[in-house]
């Protein structure tokens, strides 16, 4: 049965920020549980594939295992710093960074 407008039950700040989502959480669980039952075949059939292949499926992996990095845009944040400066702090840094 569909909400009805002004419903109180409806949550309309939704989920709250960090708290956990459960469905995502179950899932991580499941996979984590089905690759520890069947580790010992995984790890059989990695030793069967080629080197650029098991390079792959690692790399695969990694994406799982570390966090990835977060492109950052140095020349835009770089540039709306210069162009908040005085031409007298321009010429300092220049000269910081020429005597380095």
């Amino acid at each position: 049965m569909p909400y009805s407008k002004g419903d109180p039950k409806i949550n309309r700040k939704g989920r709250p920020k960090g708290s956990r989502n459960i469905a995502t959480g179950d899932l991580r669980e499941n996979i984590k549980e089905f690759i520890d039952r069947n580790w010992q075949g995984i790890q059989a059939s990695y030793e069967k594939l080629e080197p650029d292949k098991q390079l792959n499926f690692i790399e695969k992996l990694l994406k799982f295992a570390v966090p990835p990095l977060q492109n950052v845009n140095i020349q835009t944040e770089t540039r709306s710093e210069l162009e908040t400066m005085s031409e007298t702090q321009i010429v300092e840094l220049a000269k910081k960074i020429l005597a380095q």
